[in-house]
């Protein structure tokens, strides 16, 4: 074969291997992904067979909780799969945007629940007299709801870092909040079991509330930021000081970093001396985009030469 059959066959080879990796990756998502569809479900019928029970707001609570992380991983198996297809003439960055709407829907119901419970709540101490009837079968449900949520949320956690995927991170949220939630309604179940004040529930149903709020803002931040395409923090100052002193490059601009999915996309200009043949523009343009993706991976990067005089040029 010739020097160019050579070549053709080793991209496409290097395509192919790339096209597997993908695909793994995806198997490996979608694997976590159903897992925590079968969890919540499950603690989805037990909570709120329990909450109708013992009529405790504070397991209802933790039901709609848990019905959201059912919504919430379908969601997510949904836009890992929307991940997963090529760009096209629509969309030419392709879809990794649906993970971050995913997230954010995923935030949305995390406010909707809190909303919900801190209305049940602050009715129930003030306007109505509901006394939930706790018995330490309810009490150790929640202890087993507990130990699964830390299970599912340690998973999930584990492959969005590996990943890189906000919609992986956002449903290890919701699984997260069920722990410590469920930890809060245990105290108040308790405190009604022994010691009879009927509000406690009530209570530590607005304090799931609370904690859901306050967490759920953070990574509704760092969403936002990805769909505005913000910058991530620290990049523009690591891609100027890998390329201001590489050879020929004479000043970096025009920098433009955004966030699409678990890729980064960088695209600049750099001027280099108007004398430069095209070859060796092109290698210094070539130079600036392999340094660049080499500290921040996963990263495309597009370099535009521009052409300048220098003050040393002669005939």
């Amino acid at each position: 074969p010739t020097n160019y059959e050579i070549k053709n066959l080793g991209k496409e080879g290097e395509e192919r291997e790339v096209e597997d990796k993908a695909k793994a990756v995806h198997k490996e998502k979608v694997r976590v992904v159903m897992a925590s569809i079968i969890a919540s479900a499950g603690l989805l019928i037990l909570k709120f067979s329990v909450g109708a029970l013992t009529n405790s707001l504070g397991i209802l609570s933790e039901g709609m909780h848990s019905g959201l992380d059912l919504i919430a991983a379908l969601v997510t198996l949904y836009a890992i799969r929307m991940v997963l297809r090529p760009s096209d003439l629509s969309f030419t960055y392709g879809y990794g945007k649906f993970e971050s709407l995913s997230s954010l829907a995923q935030i949305i119901l995390l406010f909707v629940v809190a909303g919900w419970v801190s209305y049940e709540g602050i009715n129930r101490i003030f306007f109505e007299d509901v006394r939930p009837e706790i018995s330490m079968f309810s009490i150790l449900i929640m202890f087993v709801s507990i130990g699964i949520d830390y299970g599912r949320s340690k998973a999930l956690y584990r492959a969005a870092r590996k990943f890189d995927s906000q919609a992986l991170e956002a449903d290890g949220l919701h699984f997260r909040l069920d722990m410590f939630s469920s930890a809060i309604v245990v105290a108040g179940l308790l405190i009604v079991f022994l010691f009879d004040i009927p509000n406690a529930d009530a209570y530590s149903a607005l304090a799931v509330a609370a904690v859901i709020l306050y967490t759920s803002l953070g990574l509704g931040r760092r969403t936002l930021g990805v769909l505005l395409d913000k910058a991530p923090k620290g990049t523009y100052r690591q891609v100027i000081q890998a390329v201001s002193d590489l050879e020929g490059v004479t000043r970096p601009h025009n920098i433009r970093i955004r966030n699409i999915g678990s890729e980064t996309l960088v695209e600049m200009h750099i001027e280099v001396p108007r004398t430069f043949t095209h070859e060796r523009a092109h290698r210094v343009a070539t130079a600036v985009e392999q340094k660049i993706e080499s500290i921040l991976p996963s990263s495309k990067v597009l370099v535009h030469v521009d052409a300048t005089e220098s003050a040393n040029e002669t005939i």
